[in-house]
C-alpha cells in the first residue's frame, strides 16, 4: 500500500493523469518459521530440522499448534491396505506430486514428507506464492532437501540401500512434531496504479503504448527478507524515471502512453489479468505493451527482450535499433516453450520446466504485441536478499536507455 501511494504521488508530480484500480487477491504468509522436530523413541534424542536448510513447504496448511504423529516410510506407492491414522508419511515420489498428496490424504496421513534433491542455497532460498487456499481436508506437505533426507537416514540408522529394501510400510522409530502457523485473513485487496500521458497528435492520440512494471514481491519470511529490489523495484524505478525525464524535457509522445504499476504479479499476474478483464481504456486501442521486469541485474551480460517475430516484430525491430544507436548488448528470446507456471508442487520436482511469466502475457494472449524486458537469468526464482542479484547502476542505465528509446520510437 505504501509503495502504491508513493508511485501515485510520483505520477502526479510528473504531470500524469493518475487513476487506481483496486482488486481482490488471496494472500497467505507465515506468522512464524515452520518447525519440524523428530524424537527418537529408543533414546528420546531430539533432532531439530531447519526450514530452508533441511526442508521446504510444498503445501502449507496451518497445523493449529503442533501436529504430532509417528514417522512411517511408505514404499508401496498404492498404500495397499494401509490406514495411517494421522501418522506422518515419508516417501520418495514415484507419481506426480499432486497424485502423491492425494494418495497420502486418502489413506489417512497427518502430513507428508517427500524426498527431494535440492542442496544449493539459491534453490533453498527460492520462494513462490500460493494462489488459493488448499482444499478443505488438505494435509501439510514438505519437501526434504538432500541434506535433510541424509539426516533422516542417519538418525533412523538407515541407508539408501536399506530404505529402498524395506516392507511396503515401515515405522522408523521416531515421533514427529510439525508446526505451520499461517494468517487466517487471506482475503485482501491491492491496486494497479496508472499514469496517463495524452498523445500530442490528434490522429494518433487514441492509440496507446502501455508501459508496465510490477511493484509487489513475495513478502518476507519471519527470518528472511525478500526485498525485490531487482524484481521489480528496478522496473518501477525505470518507469518513473522515464516519466520524470519526459516532463523535465517537455517531451510529448504522438501516441498516448499509459504507465502502469501492477499489483499482484507474484500471485500469477493478478493485476494485469484483472485489468484485461476490466480495462480502463479500450484494449483495441493498445498498439504495444512493454513490461520492465528485473532490469537491473542478472547472471548474463545481455539485456533480454522476449517476444515472437510474428506478434512482436515491430517492438523487436525497434529495440534492436535502439541497441545499435546506444551501443548496448541485447539478446532476443522467444516465449515459446517457456514451461509451466511455478505455482504447483507438481512442477517443483521438475524445475527445468518452470517458465518466465510476467504482466505482458495477458496482453500477448489477446494478440497485442507485448514484450518483456529483463536482464538474462534475473532472479525469476524470487531469492532472498542474501542470494538475490545486486542492483547494478550500469545495467539499470543501459536498460533504461534502450527501453525509453524503444517506447519513444513506437509512440512517435
Amino acid at each position: 500500500d505504501l509503495a502504491a501511494d508513493y508511485i501515485a504521488e510520483k505520477f502526479v508530480e510528473y504531470g500524469l493523469d493518475v487513476q487506481r484500480q483496486t482488486f481482490p487477491v488471496f494472500y497467505q504468509h507465515y506468522l512464524a518459521t515452520p518447525t519440524l522436530d523428530f524424537t527418537l523413541q529408543a533414546s528420546s534424542t531430539e533432532e531439530v530440522f531447519l526450514y530452508r536448510e533441511d526442508f521446504l513447504t510444498l503445501q502449507a496448511v496451518d497445523t493449529n499448534g503442533l501436529l504430532r504423529g509417528e514417522l512411517v516410510w511408505v514404499l508401496d506407492d498404492e498404500y495397499t491396505g494401509m490406514d495411517l491414522d494421522g501418522n506422518v508419511v515419508v516417501r520418495k515420489p514415484t507419481k506426480s506430486i499432486d497424485e502423491e498428496i492425494a494418495m497420502a490424504t486418502e489413506h489417512g496421513a497427518g502430513a507428508l514428507l517427500l524426498v527431494g534433491d535440492l542442496n544449493r542455497s539459491e534453490a533453498l532460498s527460492a520462494k513462490y506464492l500460493a494462489r488459493e487456499m488448499p482444499p478443505e481436508g488438505s494435509i501439510p506437505v514438505l519437501e526434504l532437501t538432500r541434506d535433510g533426507f541424509k539426516r533422516l537416514l542417519d538418525m533412523t540408522d538407515q541407508s539408501i540401500a536399506s530404505i529402498y529394501s524395506t516392507p511396503p510400510a515401515l515405522f522408523l522409530g521416531a515421533d514427529v512434531a510439525l508446526s505451520i502457523d499461517l494468517n487466517e485473513d487471506t482475503d485482501a485487496v491491492t491496486d494497479n496504479v496508472f499514469g496517463f500521458v495524452l498523445g500530442s497528435d490528434p490522429a494518433l492520440a487514441d492509440e496507446i503504448i502501455l508501459v508496465g512494471a510490477h511493484y509487489d514481491h513475495v513478502g518476507d519470511d519471519p527470518e528472511r527478507r525478500y526485498s525485490g529490489a531487482n524484481d521489480d523495484a528496478s522496473g518501477v524505478a525505470t518507469m518513473l524515471e522515464m516519466a520524470r525525464l519526459w516532463q523535465q524535457s517537455g517531451y510529448r509522445p504522438s501516441r498516448s502512453v499509459l504507465f502502469v504499476a501492477w499489483g499482484g504479479q507474484e500471485l500469477g499476474e493478478a493485476g494485469s489479468r484483472y485489468y484485461v478483464d476490466n480495462p480502463l481504456y479500450p484494449l483495441d486501442d493498445v498498439v504495444a505493451m512493454l513490461q520492465l521486469d528485473a532490469v537491473a541485474g542478472g547472471k548474463a551480460y545481455h539485456l533480454d527482450a522476449q517476444g515472437t517475430r510474428e506478434n512482436e516484430g515491430l517492438l523487436r525491430f525497434s529495440i534492436e535499433n535502439a541497441k545499435d544507436l546506444l551501443g548496448g548488448r541485447l539478446q532476443l528470446s522467444f516465449p515459446d516453450g517457456r514451461g509451466e507456471e511455478p505455482f504447483s508442487p507438481d512442477v517443483l520436482f521438475d524445475r527445468d520446466r518452470i517458465g518466465v511469466y510476467s504482466d505482458h502475457d495477458p496482453f500477448r494472449d489477446l494478440g497485442i504485441q507485448a514484450m518483456r524486458i529483463a536482464w538474462r537469468e534475473a532472479d525469476e526464482t524470487n531469492l532472498d536478499d542474501t542470494e538475490a542479484y545486486e542492483v547494478l547502476p550500469e545495467r539499470l542505465l543501459a536498460a533504461g536507455k534502450m527501453t525509453t528509446l524503444t517506447i519513444m520510437m513506437n509512440a512517435h
